[in-house]
Formats: structure tokens, C-alpha cells, sequence
């Protein structure tokens, strides 16, 4: 039997739903919970916020805007285009893969209450890709 409370929203869990926009911990701080990257990552777990988000982005939609999916596409097409420069293939495969979470460290702490707690947090290109893009960067200035 259903109390009808899973449906309704907190003010600021209905403000996080209209602040993301791909950053939960952004959203979660602008939203005000003063634990915002925490909280960011517990609220966009959740299905209900999920499906709120979702159906806040089908209104919004406009043709003339690139969603995540056109704009995964175009990457993935200068990505693959050998007659692109090498620096420009490099960035959209990092825009990429920053579109996909995979720069992503998941750490797993213990709570006060001996339960887990996640952290994430996003890291930065690996020394050896950084590397080979200044390199790439001095090429074309030369």
C-alpha cells in the first residue's frame, strides 16, 4: 500500500531536478544542501528524481539544441575522422569519455554508522595523455 509520499518532492529536491544538468554535485550545492557532492550522488541515484529530471528534459528539448546523444555522435564522428588533426580526435574522444563517466574514481569509505559510503570525483587525463597533447599542441604551432 502506497502513503503517496514517494511521488512529492522536498523544495530543494525539486530545485536539484530543475538545477542538473549533468553535475549532481553542482546542482545538489546550488539546490542548497550543504553537503552537496554527497548528497548530489545519493539524489541522482534515486528513480524518482531520475524520471523528474528525464521528463524536465523532454519538455525543454529543442530541436536546435544538441542533446547529450547528437552531441556523443558528433564526438564520436571527429573521433573517428582520420582526416581530422590528431589534437581534435584527442579532445572529442576525452569529451566523450567525460560525457560517459569514464574519468570517474569511485572510492568507498566507511560511514560513523559502519556502512559504506561512495565518493566520486572526476580525474583529469592520465601524465602520458597530457603529454601527447602539449606534444601535439607544439606541432601545430610550429
Amino acid at each position: 500500500m502506497s502513503n503517496g509520499k514517494e511521488n512529492k518532492f522536498s523544495y530543494k529536491e525539486r530545485r536539484f531536478v530543475e538545477y542538473f544538468d549533468g553535475n549532481p554535485t553542482e546542482a545538489a550545492r546550488k539546490a542548497g544542501y550543504k553537503t552537496p557532492d554527497r548528497r548530489g550522488w545519493e539524489l541522482i541515484r534515486r528513480e524518482k528524481i531520475q524520471k523528474a529530471i528525464e521528463q524536465r528534459e523532454s519538455r525543454e528539448r529543442s530541436p536546435h539544441i544538441a542533446d547529450r546523444k547528437r552531441r556523443q555522435e558528433f564526438w564520436t564522428q571527429v573521433m573517428e575522422d582520420e582526416n581530422q588533426q590528431m589534437k581534435d580526435r584527442l579532445k572529442a574522444s576525452e569529451y566523450l569519455g567525460r560525457s560517459a563517466a569514464d574519468f570517474v574514481e569511485r572510492r568507498e569509505h566507511t560511514g560513523p554508522d559502519g556502512g559504506p559510503i561512495e565518493h566520486e570525483h572526476t580525474v583529469g587525463l592520465s601524465p602520458d595523455a597530457e603529454k601527447l597533447m602539449k606534444d601535439l599542441e607544439s606541432d601545430d604551432q610550429d
